[in-house]
């Protein structure tokens, strides 16, 4: 079936989803989880997306910004009932002139582009009705562009999915395939106009963004392929090569498909259903063949060996057990952060999980209580859900996302 893929009307008029409720938890919330049912003509050698790694101790990590930048706009900071999903930093190159602290947040009806080393909001962009769960950057290096073009795929309660020009942060096209909210997207890291999304429809869909001739971003980009699963897609993650996608099931389920760059092609590989206890809701490959991935009963983090056909088991993090699902994971250099239910982002040293086989006590960052709530309002959950993590500048800025409408970074100090 052929997808629409049109520029959408300047204004987008329908009702809040009665899955954007405010209650916090997961028994009482339908969407995201449910616990009631339950990147043609682009040259890959030009497309380098990641930062020079800043060696840190997970200790340095100190407290730069506490921000509310999503919710209702008549309450401010006031506002602490709207959840915010996810949070990205912009990929960093020599040729695109990106600040390496320049990320975008999603949340209740907002994309929020901002600065978070000085603590500025760039831009945001709004879509009435719809509750972002998930985006992903991509930086295109189109031949005909003087400057590469920066984009920002967002998607989630409606289905849809919003291609933002980040210039003036205004919707450039709408992808229409999945009828059901959208959860996952991932730019591939050698093609960057292909895109891949997933969510509660059971569908793993890839587009090109690209015109036939490879020179600019298509008019109506292409719906390439999709491949359906037996479970609603949770979380995606390409390996850095392209060659390998893991997508992670609301069963626990993990699915292994092999990915054709040139072809355009994805296959279902193998299966893996016994890492993992619930939701497989973040997983994240830290090299070509080697993965990290989080069940939400899991009360740990896993580290797996990818090769072949086959994912094997090589040691498990220490992860406090949780009844909350949709909490991303993010990776840079040797760290690994991951947010917990009650407010905490516990952040590890991947090599001393390579190299040991041992369990890592993490260090641990507080993104709520006493002392930071202070910054912000003189009374603060200190018990709500870190949704999402994300390094950026290659893990000298380290950003979360809660439950209340809060943005935590913190910056670190060389060692």
């Amino acid at each position: 079936a052929a997808a629409a893929a049109a520029a959408p009307s300047s204004s987008a008029a329908s009702s809040t989803p009665a899955a954007a409720s405010t209650a916090r938890s997961a028994k009482d919330r339908d969407l995201p989880y449910s616990a009631k049912s339950r990147k043609g003509g682009i040259h890959p050698s030009t497309h380098k997306t990641t930062s020079k790694p800043v060696h840190v101790a997970p200790s340095s990590y100190r407290l730069k910004r506490l921000l509310r930048v999503h919710g209702d706009q008549t309450m401010g900071e006031l506002d602490t009932e709207t959840s915010v999903w996810g949070i990205a930093f912009a990929p960093v190159s020599p040729d695109n002139n990106v600040r390496g602290s320049l990320c975008a947040s999603v949340g209740g009806e907002a994309v929020v582009l901002f600065d978070c080393s000085l603590g500025r909001v760039m831009s945001k962009y709004t879509h009435a009705g719809e509750e972002f769960y998930c985006l992903a950057w991509c930086c295109l290096p189109f031949p005909s562009a003087s400057d590469p073009t920066l984009l920002l795929a967002a998607a989630g309660q409606q289905g849809d999915i919003k291609i933002l020009n980040c210039k003036q942060m205004v919707c450039s096209h709408q992808l229409e395939r999945h009828d059901a909210p959208v959860f996952a997207l991932e730019f591939h890291p050698v093609k960057p106009s292909l895109l891949i999304s997933g969510g509660e429809d059971n569908r793993i869909v890839l587009w090109d963004l690209a015109d036939a001739s490879g020179r600019g971003i298509a008019e109506r980009p292409r719906l390439v392929m999709e491949i359906s699963v037996s479970d609603p897609v949770e979380t995606l993650t390409f390996a850095p090569n392209g060659q390998r996608l893991v997508a992670g099931l609301r069963s626990g389920e993990m699915v292994l498909l092999s990915f054709n760059v040139d072809r355009e092609t994805m296959d279902i590989v193998h299966r893996v259903k016994n890492f993992h206890r619930g939701v497989l809701d973040t997983a994240r490959f830290i090299s070509d063949n080697m993965l990290v991935s989080k069940g939400a009963a899991d009360a740990a983090i896993c580290v797996s060996s990818v090769k072949g056909l086959g994912v094997t088991l090589m040691t498990k993090l220490e992860w406090p057990k949780c009844k909350e699902y949709f909490m991303r994971l993010d990776v840079a250099s040797d760290l690994l952060a991951c947010g917990d239910g009650a407010g905490n982002v516990h952040v590890y040293r991947l090599r001393d999980a390579a190299e040991g086989g041992k369990a890592v006590s993490p260090p641990m960052l507080s993104v709520s209580g006493k002392t930071l709530a202070d910054a912000i309002l003189p009374v603060q959950d200190s018990k709500v859900p870190v949704r999402c993590v994300s390094f950026g500048g290659g893990g000298q800025y380290l950003a979360a996302v809660l439950d209340n409408n809060l943005v935590s970074v913190w910056e670190a100090s060389p060692a």
